[in-house]
């Protein structure tokens, strides 16, 4: 593979992790937007509560019971299906980090081949040069012996 060939494969799979943090963050985006979803619905749920028992120390009408526990459980489907919108939220969240951590692999795996083949071409110059330096002084040593 030339030196060409790999820096394209490097480019390209530097945008390939790019465009997967890009992903990464608006997907953690959806999870904390769904995460505090749920947590509001939980504090009004609770709040909601709180006030029925008051309510109900107070005196209740058989009917405002009724809806009142038609609007709870209401709103503990609500958040039912807020938490697993939330758990779907998580499952995308580390697929994203594995496409991440899987791309960002590719892009350090590529870096380090492409580091090493310049190391080695560092290393047959210097080899090359030291030959030809080593040839000069046997060549100088002989015209003067």
């Amino acid at each position: 593979m030339s030196e060409q060939s790999l820096k394209m494969l490097i480019d390209l799979a530097t945008e390939r992790r790019d465009s997967a943090t890009l992903a990464l963050a608006e997907l953690k985006r959806a999870l904390g937007a769904s995460e505090s979803q749920l947590s509001q619905l939980e504090e009004y749920r609770q709040g909601y509560r709180n006030r029925l028992r008051e309510a109900m120390a107070q005196g209740v009408s058989p009917g405002q019971l009724d809806n009142q526990r038609r609007f709870l459980e209401a709103l503990d489907t609500a958040i039912a299906h807020q938490r697993q919108r939330r758990d779907d939220d998580q499952v995308r969240r580390e697929q994203g980090l594995a496409t991440w951590r899987q791309d960002q692999r590719k892009v350090d795996a590529l870096s380090t081949l492409a580091s090493r083949r310049k190391q080695d071409a560092n290393h047959r110059e210097r080899r090359l040069e030291q030959l030809r330096n080593d040839e000069y002084a046997s060549r100088a040593q002989s015209q003067y012996t």
